[in-house]
């Protein structure tokens, strides 16, 4: 049996509204709007628009898309008490998430941003790729936990070790649904410079690494937590081309390669990183990612 199905009111109402921006139909439905102040009783009359903007959402095809993602993974979402679709508050991402209430009983709830809903083309992809998450998630053969273990060095490497594991197991789950054909293929060349950035360590066996996630069998929850928390050991590279020549002092993760000029690095940047790690100096060098994750860091604190 298939899990309910919800919508928020207003994010049909919104949804629809920015669907409708520029159509020639719009007229259409400003009338069939304006007829339903005629209705004296508030309470009725706020039934009344959330009934016409469902009925438009249905006409404008909007639903078209919910519907196909959810079929798609239906048999993975059929254990949910429901799934309820919302809007976005604030500035919070899109996505969809697994709410528990007790053991065995869950929803999944999918935030969206009404623009977001009103275009196809980029709604559906969207839904595919966060309802597999979930899916993956609900298996248990994928042995999925909520939380990745605390790294012993402090927040700077868990979030070095979460931003690895979720360039992974995006990878993995964008791999399945190009095969699929659910995604374009071009979607391989945005996950493999994501790869190539945040696994600098592996050198020249990257591409081949990769390919093992994308193209490969879906790993499990704990084999990616242990390629993400030691790439080079975890994807078994231990050939010459790719020998372990040293650590970084941040994130304690092997590297071939070192920033280049650490001490040319903005103020800013070396004492965010001295913030986290007083006895750091710049002559001891830095891997390139950790350089990468300070600079974001300082330009968008918001995002980490």
């Amino acid at each position: 049996m298939r899990a309910p199905v919800a919508f928020h009111p207003r994010l049909v109402e919104q949804a629809v509204w920015a669907a409708l921006r520029g159509r020639p139909d719009a007229g259409a439905f400003h009338r069939e709007r304006e007829r339903l102040y005629d209705e004296p009783d508030p309470a009725a009359r706020e039934r009344l628009f959330d009934g016409l903007h469902a009925d438009w959402f249905e006409r404008l095809g909007l639903a078209e898309p919910v519907r196909l993602a959810l079929g798609e993974q239906a048999e993975a979402l059929a254990p949910a008490r429901r799934v309820v679709f919302a809007p976005v508050d604030g500035p919070g991402r899109e996505g969809a998430e697994l709410f528990v209430a007790s053991p065995g009983e869950f929803s999944v709830v999918v935030t969206l941003r009404p623009s977001t809903l009103a275009a196809a083309g980029q709604v559906l992809p969207l839904l595919r790729r966060e309802l597999a998450h979930v899916g993956d998630m609900l298996d248990p053969a994928f042995a999925y936990e909520p939380r990745l273990p605390e790294q012993p060095l402090g927040p700077a490497h868990d979030r070095r070790l979460l931003e690895r594991y979720s360039i992974l197991w995006n990878a993995s789950v964008d791999g399945r649904l190009v095969r699929l054909g659910r995604l374009e293929p071009r979607v391989r060349s945005e996950r493999r410079t994501e790869f190539e950035i945040a696994f600098a360590c592996l050198g020249p066996e990257g591409e081949r690494c990769f390919e093992r996630i994308f193209s490969g069998a879906r790993p499990p929850h704990p084999e990616l937590v242990g390629l993400a928390s030691d790439p080079v050991a975890g994807f078994g590279l231990r050939a010459p081309s790719c020998h372990d020549t040293g650590r970084c002092p941040l994130c304690g993760f092997p590297t071939v390669t070192l920033e280049p000029d650490p001490e040319d690095l903005p103020d800013e940047i070396r004492g965010a990183i001295a913030a986290d790690f007083p006895d750091w100096r710049p002559e001891r060098g830095i891997c390139p990612q950790c350089a990468e994750l300070y600079r974001s860091r300082v330009l968008d604190p918001v995002e980490l």
